[in-house]
């Protein structure tokens, strides 16, 4: 709920903090579970994963960072 209000009031900050978590979480042997396209910038890949998460208010009280991977993985299989 927080992440999406944050996103509201400032969309780079809310881009920012999208791809912290994306890089956070492929560094080392990890496996994302999910591929970045090329072809679609930051913001548009964020308003993707906002889009996503607030189709799903039932994600509002879930921990931010899971949430974020989540919706990734659902928008951006590899």
């Amino acid at each position: 709920g927080e992440f999406l209000t944050a996103c509201e009031a400032d969309a780079g900050r809310c881009a920012d903090y999208l791809f912290d978590v994306i890089y956070e979480n492929s560094v080392g042997d990890q496996l994302l579970g999910f591929c970045i396209p090329d072809h679609d910038t930051p913001g548009q890949i964020t308003g993707t994963v906002v889009s996503w998460l607030t189709a799903r208010p039932e994600l509002a009280t879930a921990e931010t960072d899971p949430a974020l991977l989540r919706a990734m993985e659902a928008n951006y299989p590899c």
